[in-house]
């Protein structure tokens, strides 16, 4: 990576530290500046660091903005690119939380600065991936809905609801969700 361009990562991160909450857009819903180097006006162009307010309200059960990696524990967290992870740009929103030390990340929820899991490394991505399938086989087979699957998977797994998210999952989580998944459609059949 080139000198500018981790010197306008670094400055983008200590801005992204700053960000408003959501409770900053309460009123009128004008974009609240908290001093005049913060940022820009609101109809700039949105960025991790100035993110889309209505994207943000959308997010009904935020994670908070990563300062350390939950996979090797150091503090080198920092707004990434797809094109650092995958070679090339994937998205309308191509950035990601990226751990400088182990390469774990984890994607922001488009036009936010929101995380949408913790950040992965590739056993636990590929556990994420492996989990998912039976659990949407779950309520795309009328078995139940999508509410239900996560309230019984959240119950089985001894969880809050809220806190029910493959994205949020360790690897060993997933393995027990997907056992959990592959054995209720077992029963049913």
């Amino acid at each position: 990576m080139n000198t500018k361009k981790f010197e306008q990562l670094a400055a983008n991160w200590t801005r992204l530290r700053n960000l408003p909450s959501p409770m900053d857009f309460e009123g009128d819903y004008q974009y609240v500046k908290r001093s005049a180097n913060d940022a820009p006006y609101r109809g700039a162009e949105k960025t991790p660091d100035n993110p889309s307010r209505k994207a943000v309200l959308r997010v009904s059960n935020p994670l908070p903005v990563p300062s350390s990696c939950n996979i090797c524990g150091e503090l080198a967290v920092r707004v990434g690119t797809h094109g650092e992870v995958y070679g090339r740009e994937y998205s309308d929103w191509p950035y990601v939380y990226l751990c400088e030390c182990c390469g774990s990340y984890v994607g922001l929820h488009p036009f936010t600065a929101i995380p949408l899991g913790t950040l992965a490394d590739r056993k636990t991505r590929e556990a994420r991936k492996s989990c998912k399938e039976p659990f949407e086989r779950l309520h795309r087979t009328g078995v139940m809905s999508r509410e239900q699957a996560y309230a019984w998977l959240a119950k089985a797994m001894g969880i809050p609801t809220g806190e029910c998210h493959f994205g949020w999952f360790t690897a060993e989580q997933c393995t027990a969700a997907k056992d959990l998944c592959l054995g209720r459609l077992s029963h049913k059949r």
